[in-house]
């Protein structure tokens, strides 16, 4: 639904109030990032201490591994 249009005849800028507010009650539903350990199956949120991490640690094995082997792939 687009919320903003053109005039055609002065080229101003109007705004569709109601599809906004429509916009703003519906919005899409955000999946959080779930990674899996690769030695328990243990699944862990990514750490918000460390956004640049590149290793992690299974907090229950000690598994070190990549955040991409982590990751669930499409089968």
């Amino acid at each position: 639904m687009a919320a903003t249009y053109v005039c055609l005849t002065c080229r101003s800028v109007a705004v569709d109030v109601a599809a906004v507010a429509q916009e703003l009650h519906d919005p899409e539903p955000v999946e959080p990032l779930v990674l899996e350990c690769p030695g328990c199956g243990l699944e862990m949120l990514p750490p918000d201490d460390d956004a640049g991490a590149v290793m992690l640690q299974c907090p229950a094995c000690e598994t070190r591994f990549a955040i991409e082997e982590g990751m669930r792939h499409l089968t």
